[in-house]
Order: C-alpha cells, then sequence, then structure tokens
C-alpha cells in the first residue's frame, strides 16, 4: 500500500513538472518582418512593350534585361547581364495554374 502511494505521489510529481513547449519564447515571427521569397513577372509591361517575341530594357542594377517565353501559357524566362561582366542572372517563372 505504502510502495503504491509513493508510486503514485512521484508519477504526480513527474507529469507535473513536465511542460509543454513555450509558445513565447519560440515566436520567432513575433517581432520579424516575413519576406516574400517568390519574385514575381510583370506579364502586363511585357505583354504591352515586346517587339516580336521578346521584350529588352535596360536596368540600373542588372544592366540589359531580355526577357521572352509566355506564348501558349508556357513560362517566362529572364536573362539579366552588365555589360563589362561575364556572367548574368538566369530567371524562370512559372504561371500559378
Amino acid at each position: 500500500m505504502v510502495r503504491q502511494i509513493m508510486i503514485s505521489l512521484a508519477m504526480l510529481m513527474i507529469i507535473s513538472s513536465c511542460k509543454a513547449q513555450n509558445t513565447d519564447s519560440n515566436d520567432f515571427k513575433k517581432n520579424k518582418k516575413i519576406e516574400r521569397t517568390t519574385e514575381k513577372f510583370d506579364s502586363w509591361t511585357y505583354y504591352t512593350q515586346r517587339q516580336g517575341s521578346e521584350y529588352v530594357f535596360e536596368d540600373y542594377l542588372r544592366g540589359k534585361v531580355r526577357q521572352f517565353g509566355g506564348d501558349n501559357g508556357s513560362e517566362f524566362v529572364e536573362y539579366a547581364r552588365k555589360n563589362n561582366e561575364l556572367y548574368g542572372s538566369y530567371k524562370e517563372f512559372y504561371n500559378k495554374n
């Protein structure tokens, strides 16, 4: 009888001392801005400004930007490279559907 009381008292102490994860200390989004990781392709400007099947323009930060694609619901492709640089950036934009 005493043994059962001691075991149940020990179990009660173990169970009551366990805590679930504290949500206040693990809330990393509380003071942080949520950043968008997905870039959007400006299809309206592309379709209104393109010459033939591509749209080429100069950007201050990226240099000469060439955009093409988008025919019959396909993806858009953007290639940007500064004049005096060996490498450029290549991006593909896909439709949501």
